[in-house]
């Protein structure tokens, strides 16, 4: 459960990344820097032992494995989205009643 717990940011940066296409794009939308990005990436290949991205020229280029995992992490974070907005949608909120004595 810890190693989930640890990896759960970067799993995050790698489904983000593979969404839009790239660090820089990625880096924008999670409001970071590209180097950020760039270190919970290799933060997550250093967890696993494995290779996810690479680089074809100036282009970001997915491993076999690096495919695999974004779209199971896609998948997930897909999940837990429509499961906050089914959460909060549903009257989990509860509203404050104040009564006040005279």
């Amino acid at each position: 459960m810890s190693d989930l717990k640890n990896l759960l940011a970067p799993l995050r940066v790698l489904d983000v990344v593979h969404r839009v296409g790239g660090v820089t794009r990625a880096a924008e939308q999670l409001h970071v820097t590209p180097g950020a990005v760039s270190h919970q990436l290799r933060k997550l290949e250093s967890a696993l032992d494995v290779s996810l991205v690479g680089k074809a020229g100036r282009e970001l280029e997915f491993t076999a494995v690096g495919r695999d995992l974004a779209r199971r992490a896609a998948v997930l974070f897909d999940g837990l989205d429509d499961a906050l907005a089914q959460a909060r949608g549903t009257g989990q909120r509860r509203p404050i009643c104040v009564k006040v004595i005279p």
